[in-house]
């Protein structure tokens, strides 16, 4: 072993923001800050009570515990 940098593989800086809106535009104003930030869309999520997403999406919600179940779910596969 020469040192230290041999047991460091990678270094990464992880960038995390937890946050309670109470408005859409609240919410749109967040994500808006948040991609210009450097964060990408594909690592923000959005949680909510189950009960506060059927009422908004309708029959468009489903969990995702459930979705494994759905048969025209889409699916990746690697070969």
């Amino acid at each position: 072993m020469n040192g230290p940098s041999d047991t460091v593989i990678e270094r990464v800086k992880v960038r995390e923001v937890a946050g309670v809106l109470r408005s859409p535009d609240a919410l749109d104003a967040a994500a808006d800050a948040l991609l210009c930030g450097g964060f990408d869309r594909a690592d923000i999520d959005l949680m909510a009570h189950p009960d506060t997403i059927r009422e908004k999406l309708g029959g468009v919600y489903a969990p995702a515990e459930e979705l494994a179940d759905v048969p025209d779910v889409p699916r990746l596969y690697r070969a």
